[in-house]
């Protein structure tokens, strides 16, 4: 709170860069963790006080765009209601105050997810409460000593704690490195583990676990990480099933003078013998081959092919951290810029950052095709953190189906990003350092794997939001996953025992961002994309992510996601009432052979008989058994109830899975997008008539239902599955058949605005109708699902769903995560 100088600020405009009439006045709030700006309902009636803390800290109102995020865009609401920003402050990237001018003092804001705020802090209209120039100046100061803390324990994962979710623990134990080279089957007769860098004693940089080449011994091994940048010797991080090895490490130290190291050359020998069959083994410079040999000045350099024998050296031309730093402000630029198409696509080709993603891509096709050529490779760039950890993770991506899916991708990033030492707290910017060791090579890549996405978008099992929900936790600093510039940095840090994992978020929401057009089938094949410039697309959904209008209201990949949604929901519930009026059914006919039939109808006076009914009963059975008895004419009543009773399940059953069928071919969506979330893939079959569903229903009956004509008990009844009336009809109203469409969902009920590429759309399981992720408190399991898996409903639909829930809140969100772990676990 030190920092705050003034925790609030009234009359306080936030300006719409495209409808400068539509900006609205409100308030300023600064928090330790949140800028918040609260639009009046009117002009007149300023909010008197802030919001304790975030409404959801996992949902929109915290500033989730893609889910748990840190920023929420919020939007004009009708009716008069009020908008609000909540901005978390170490997503502030950079935060300007122009000189005063006489339309009031302004702070202009740009944060590192792409969002851009002008608050102007307008002095002497006469409409607004006249403002000082010293709010703007105490608030500036604010921002830039809360956006960018000095020490670790300032960043807002320590402190983050919500409520209702996943534990601790959650996902950070979700992938090991060890797991992930024995997928590889590693160790073999060729590679070995090292425990040289155990305590990081050989390299602090590298994970403590390394696999070298067999041959190499323990003199050569130290030879050659004393010759190399940071101690960063080859080693290796992807095996082939061919055998072919991605070997990544740092530049060597050869200097001007052409330092050799014996140790070294012998090292790159081992490694070639690592893969038998190759006569030779590819070495990838991914610099340009200047920069390469200026470093020569500074006693780098790069390897001599006079002096490594059976080595094929390139050079790749990847830029380094400062012009892709320079090349993104570019390009951020023409987008806060653009006016005209020539304007803007001029300043786009300027920024040079397209053909840098080209140059990424480009490398690391190299890379692949050096593999499916049989032959091992090593990959390095000036200290092997940055633009080797891009084209070793793309070069994986391409050749390895499971890095492709959700947990895949995460064991990627977990590899050859986090272990591997990319320096995520200096490139990103946590903390109050040097400006120039920050540059955007996490988000390159990710947009590298998004333009591969739209080469192959059957290839991958996430889509786009997932990417776009990592890129924007990278640099909140909400989560612990990415803090630290090393392995032995988060070790030192506890970020296991005081921080929440993002992976565990991501894999309790995968639904979320499931690509509905993967095709699990594609899981072995290599990508082979095609890199032409005229494939290299702008990412617009990241960087005009909240410029409205700058997207289509209706992306053809959200309509099938809802659609697979839908349909899912749709035969889950088919399944689950099926079941049930299979198991009425079945008791019904069971009870009406044995005689239990009174006790399954509804209590009245036409089937109860008396006490004195039945002593007369049993006393003139004795005597004769031709007389009629009032018990009888009640069993024939019983009769009568249970063939009505028996008819209205079996033309209910025949109704809804008719509607079910006819709205899933309405669709016409292909089998592998229907059956992506079903465990077991389901079959397409034709619409039945319901006479034909009667006597298919009567048939299966008759042969099932036979064995079971067994005497029952009355404790052996009342021990069976209760079925009523009310359990039937729960189920039923469980699940919504009728979905509300994109299009016609302009804001959610809470009044924030649906139709805008930043908010994230959900479908609430139960009423059918669209909410924003603040408004959908949790997933609970639905009586009329089979699955009973967990789904997402709003908070009216939470309250009438009679399902018991444990006294703890995080434990069903700890099961849910655990639970989606062990589901895409057996999907990959």
């Amino acid at each position: 709170m030190e920092h705050i100088l003034t925790p609030k600020v009234e009359n306080v405009k936030l300006v719409d860069k495209f409808n400068a009439k539509a900006s609205p006045l409100g308030t300023l709030y600064l928090t330790t963790t949140h800028l918040i700006f609260v639009s009046n309902a009117s002009a007149s009636a300023p909010m008197a006080a802030p919001p304790p803390e975030p409404p959801n800290p996992m949902g929109e109102g915290a500033g989730a765009s893609g889910g748990g995020g840190a920023t929420n865009l919020g939007g004009f609401v009708h009716g008069g209601a009020k908008k609000e920003l909540w901005i978390l402050h170490t997503l502030m990237h950079t935060v300007e105050k122009p000189l005063l001018t006489t339309s009031g003092t302004q702070l202009r804001i740009l944060c590192s997810h792409f969002q851009r705020l002008y608050i102007p802090f307008y002095v002497g209209s006469a409409s607004f409460i006249i403002q000082r120039d010293r709010d703007a100046h105490d608030v500036y100061l604010s921002l830039m000593a809360l956006s960018k803390p000095k020490e670790f324990k300032d960043l807002y994962c320590f402190t983050y704690n919500p409520t209702g979710q996943v534990q601790k623990s959650t996902g950070w134990f979700f992938h090991d490195l060890d797991a992930e080279y024995q997928r590889m089957g590693v160790p073999n007769e060729n590679w070995t583990l090292c425990s040289m860098n155990d305590q990081h004693r050989l390299c602090p940089t590298y994970p403590q676990k390394i696999f070298i080449p067999i041959l190499a011994s323990q003199a050569i091994i130290e030879g050659s990480s004393r010759f190399r940048s940071k101690g960063r010797l080859p080693v290796l991080t992807y095996l082939h099933k061919n055998n072919a090895a991605i070997v990544r490490c740092a530049q060597p130290l050869v200097g001007i003078s052409g330092v050799r190291s014996s140790y070294d050359e012998k090292y790159v020998e081992c490694l070639r013998k690592a893969t038998p069959r190759s006569p030779f083994i590819y070495v990838i410079d991914t610099r340009p081959a200047m920069n390469a040999m200026a470093n020569r000045a500074g006693g780098k350099g790069y390897e001599n092919e006079k002096y490594y024998e059976n080595i094929n050296f390139s050079f790749k031309g990847i830029e380094n951290i400062h012009k892709m730093r320079s090349s993104l402000k570019a390009m951020m630029t023409s987008v806060a810029n653009a006016t005209t198409m020539e304007g803007f696509m001029s300043e786009l080709a300027n920024s040079s950052w397209l053909k840098h993603v080209k140059a990424v891509l480009d490398a690391s096709v190299a890379i692949k095709n050096c593999i499916l050529e049989g032959k091992s490779v090593i990959v390095h760039c000036s200290d092997g953190w940055d633009r080797t950890s891009q084209t070793c993770a793309l070069a994986c991506l391409m050749l390895d189906g499971y890095y492709r899916t959700f947990q895949g991708f995460q064991a990627l990033i977990e590899k050859d990003w986090l272990a591997f030492g990319h320096k995520f707290t200096d490139r990103c910017g946590h903390l109050d350092g040097d400006p120039n060791e920050v540059s955007p090579n996490f988000t390159q890549f990710l947009d590298a794997v998004w333009q591969l996405t739209q080469l192959s978008p059957q290839l991958f099992q996430f889509n786009e939001r997932y990417l776009i929900t990592i890129h924007e936790h990278v640099y909140s600093c909400q989560y612990g996953t990415f803090i630290g510039n090393s392995e032995r940095e988060r070790e030192l840090l506890g970020l296991r025992e005081k921080t929440y994992s993002l992976w565990g978020y991501l894999t309790a929401n995968y639904d979320d961002y499931t690509n509905p057009l993967y095709e699990r089938s594609t899981q072995m094949e290599v990508m082979r994309p095609t890199t032409a410039p005229q494939n290299i697309k702008f990412w617009s959904g990241l960087f005009c992510r909240f410029e409205s209008g700058a997207h289509t209201r209706e992306p053809i990949i959200d309509l099938l996601s809802v659609t697979q949604n839908h349909t899912t929901s749709l035969e889950d519930h088919g399944r689950q009432l099926s079941k049930t009026i299979g198991q009425m059914t079945s008791l019904i006919a069971n009870a009406k052979a044995t005689g239990a039939m009174r006790r399954m109808l509804p209590t009245s006076p036409s089937n109860k008989p008396s006490v004195t009914e039945s002593e007369t009963s049993l006393t003139s059975s004795s005597s004769s058994s031709t007389i009629s008895h009032p018990l009888q004419m009640s069993s024939n009543a019983a009769n009568a109830d249970f063939e009505h009773m028996e008819k209205k399940f079996t033309d209910l059953k025949a109704s809804i899975m008719e509607q079910c069928q006819s709205r899933f071919l309405s669709l016409k969506l292909p089998q592998s997008i229907a059956g992506l979330h079903s465990t077991t893939p389901s079959k397409v079959t034709p619409p039945i008539s319901k006479e034909k569903a009667i006597k298919n229903d009567s048939s299966q009956r008759a042969t099932s239902s036979s064995p079971q004509f067994i005497p029952m008990s009355e404790a052996e009844f009342n021990s069976d599955v209760v079925l009523s009336k009310e359990l039937l009809e729960a189920e039923i109203d469980s699940v919504a058949v009728d979905w509300k469409s994109l299009r016609s969902s302009l804001t959610c009920p809470c009044g924030f605005r649906l139709d805008d590429n930043a908010t994230t759309k959900i479908h609430c399981r139960r009423c059918g109708c669209v909410f924003c992720k603040r408004c959908i408190h949790r997933k609970v399991p639905l009586p009329g699902h089979l699955s009973k898996k967990p789904m997402p409903l709003c908070s009216t639909c939470c309250k009438l769903i009679d399902y018991p829930t444990p006294d703890s809140d995080d434990e069903p969100d700890e099961m849910n995560a655990l639970d989606a772990f062990e589901e895409l676990n057996s999907m990959t």
